[in-house]
């Protein structure tokens, strides 16, 4: 196993406190990769050899959260990627229908 892969989900898309999103990495380090979400929770996983992971999500059946929306990114710790050591997925909307 790899080191973990760190999933972000999160509600807003447009800042996180100050910083505008999506924000890029470029300059730290990490061309082509961005952070972009505000995580309001984050989860770990272990990366098998093939560079997967898997995180399984509860939804409860209520019908408050029908629609509710949230953001998702990952992140990757790989010190062989580039100078900041690390890598980040592409972006994703969830939309939770019950």
């Amino acid at each position: 196993m790899g080191p973990p892969a760190l999933l972000m989900l999160g509600i807003r898309e447009d800042k996180w406190g100050p910083v505008a999103l999506p924000f890029d990495l470029t300059p730290l380090g990490a061309p082509g990769c961005r952070i972009w979400t505000a995580p309001i929770m984050q989860m770990g996983a272990p990366v098998t050899p093939s560079g997967t992971a898997q995180i399984k999500l509860g939804i409860p059946v209520d019908p408050a959260i029908n629609g509710a929306r949230l953001n998702a990114g990952g992140l990757n710790m790989d010190s062989k990627a580039n100078s900041l050591g690390m890598t980040t997925s592409s972006y994703a909307r969830i939309i939770i229908g019950i």
